[in-house]
């Protein structure tokens, strides 16, 4: 008896703290969020939910995915951080810089991050891209942003995403069931 109690006062005591700690998370600290670090988290994370299975030499087991930054040398050095010594689906991540002479489908890696630092991104850059089999994610107040699969973009101070399914089609991308429940589809 004396056991149960133990244990039954343990488990109200962690679930205590799950609330507090659950709690303090969702507080509204009111302390602006580093937009790049956000950006960053949010592309990594989408990319765990993307199957690249019908580009060349992905179902190797060493085979590399690459995250590459247009244009944007600040997002570029904090997603490099933050895909440090991390893997998708077994896969170790490298994150590149991407140049405008460098445009050229075949060699484009398996994720283009199109968020210029300027902010203005041309509709020609993602019109080049197009059938790079490569997951375009882009920023930007329009959902409709050029072709893009992914599009990130501001909704009462959270940043949410819209899906383009039929580019990702074009693309050859299989996405999540659970990356399509968080988005917005087109």
């Amino acid at each position: 008896m004396k056991f149960k109690k133990l244990k039954l006062e343990r488990i109200v005591g962690y679930g205590s703290i799950l609330l507090l700690l659950s709690l303090l998370a969702f507080a509204d600290t009111s302390e602006p969020v580093d937009e790049k670090l956000l950006l960053s988290a949010f592309t990594f994370n989408v990319t765990k939910f993307v199957s690249w299975n019908q580009r060349e030499g992905m179902k190797k087991s060493d085979a590399v995915i690459h995250i590459g930054v247009f244009q944007n040398p600040a997002l570029l050095s904090t997603l490099q951080k933050i895909t440090s010594g991390k893997l998708i689906d077994a896969h170790p991540v490298a994150v590149v810089s991407i140049e405008t002479k460098a445009l050229n489908p075949a060699s484009m890696p398996e994720a283009v991050v199109l968020i210029p630092e300027s902010g203005n991104l041309s509709k020609e850059v993602p019109k080049k891209l197009r059938g790079c089999k490569c997951l375009l994610i882009t920023n930007g107040e329009s959902t409709d942003q050029f072709g893009s699969v992914i599009n990130f973009y501001s909704e009462d101070s959270h940043l949410r995403f819209t899906i383009d399914m039929e580019q990702a089609k074009i693309e050859g991308l299989e996405l999540s069931s659970q990356l399509l429940k968080l988005g917005k589809i087109l």
